[in-house]
């Protein structure tokens, strides 16, 4: 938690130095797609532990710092199920353990919109990072894991009255230690997760 609390105060803090004519706030909603397995299961007999696409939420705030960049700072949120069959070893329990995941993202970085003519639609980059925070409803594993996770989008924006709208693809790259969860089989080295967010949005300026 504090990972997520200091990645949030860092970007948000920026929100001081600057008037408040230069402040967005942008909700969305949308899509998390993982393209590559949670923990890949190379024994030849149980299928490979996947999370499902799955709804996402969203909420930053970006600051403009020049007429074609801003920093934001925000969350997003997918409520997610894990696909894990038999190659989990939970412990002995009277109720089966859910397969229920939180994921959490938060992030801080740079956005980037290049202008091109006169045209309200404008592309939009996202350079940034922050951590992925997983939350697991299993009972063998009692805390959240945290890891690393890179923040980079392409996108556009539409607009230029006192809300615009977004759409825009993230990828939040990642990686995923295999031994947090009570696995047969497992490999010795974290592995790669390349999740994506396919967000829809607006930006409103108070």
């Amino acid at each position: 938690m504090r990972q997520i609390l200091s990645v949030l105060a860092l970007s948000l803090g920026t929100a001081g130095f600057v008037s408040a004519q230069t402040v967005q706030i942008q909700p969305g909603v949308g899509v998390f797609a993982p393209l590559m397995p949670l923990v890949e299961v190379d024994d030849g007999f149980h299928a490979d532990v996947e999370l499902d696409a799955a709804p996402a939420v969203g909420l930053a705030v970006d600051v403009v710092v020049h007429p074609l960049a801003s920093v934001y700072g925000g969350i997003n949120a997918a409520f997610t199920r894990m696909n894990h069959g038999d190659a989990l070893e939970l412990r002995d329990v009277d109720s089966p353990a859910s397969s229920r995941v939180n994921v959490l993202f938060p992030s801080a970085g740079v956005l980037v919109t290049p202008r091109i003519g006169a045209s309200p639609i404008q592309p939009r980059i996202r350079l940034g990072g922050g951590v992925k925070v997983y939350d697991f409803d299993l009972f063998d594993v009692k805390e959240m894991v945290v890891e690393p996770a890179a923040d980079l989008g392409l996108g556009v924006i539409a607009g230029e009255g006192p809300v615009s709208f977004t759409a825009e693809a993230r990828w939040a790259l990642s990686r995923f230690d295999p031994r947090t969860l009570p696995i047969r089989l497992i490999a010795a080295e974290d592995q790669t997760q390349n999740d994506w967010l396919f967000q829809l949005g607006f930006a409103v300026r108070p």
